[in-house]
């Protein structure tokens, strides 16, 4: 199991340009049986502990972590640590998403955990000549 502090930095991981060169020195395999999920909530996100490798705070209230376990054990860690009734969201992703303005290293975190979209793919995974 793996930790997200409150306060937006993962366990493990340090602040500023130290946290990205210990993450370029780290290469990740994609694994067949891992998922990664995107969890948004309307509350700051506790420590959080749950049934994934990794946990990475990409934004405010968004957390991306990968994992072996079903998206219902997923959901149900992360509703399970917050307080009352926050709004909570958690979905699987396939592909390496789009983004912007997320913490450092986000983007290659993904990259090293997801597919790349086919050249000539659309959003609907049609390409330009269907």
């Amino acid at each position: 199991m793996s930790r997200v502090r409150a306060g937006g930095v993962p366990s493990g991981w340090r602040a500023g340009a130290e946290a990205s060169r210990q993450e370029e020195s780290v290469h990740v395999m994609k694994d067949e049986g891992m998922t990664v999920y995107l969890a948004w909530t309307s509350e700051d996100l506790p420590d959080l502990e749950g049934p994934w490798h990794e946990a990475r705070l990409v934004a405010p209230g968004l957390v991306a972590v990968d994992s072996t376990e079903s998206l219902s054990a997923v959901y149900h860690a992360i509703k399970w640590s917050l307080e009352g009734e926050a709004s909570l969201i958690v979905v699987p992703v396939h592909q390496t998403p789009k983004s912007r303005g997320m913490a450092a290293g986000t983007t290659r975190w993904l990259r090293e955990r997801t597919a790349r979209q086919p050249p000539g793919a659309n959003i609907r995974g049609l390409t330009s000549s269907d």
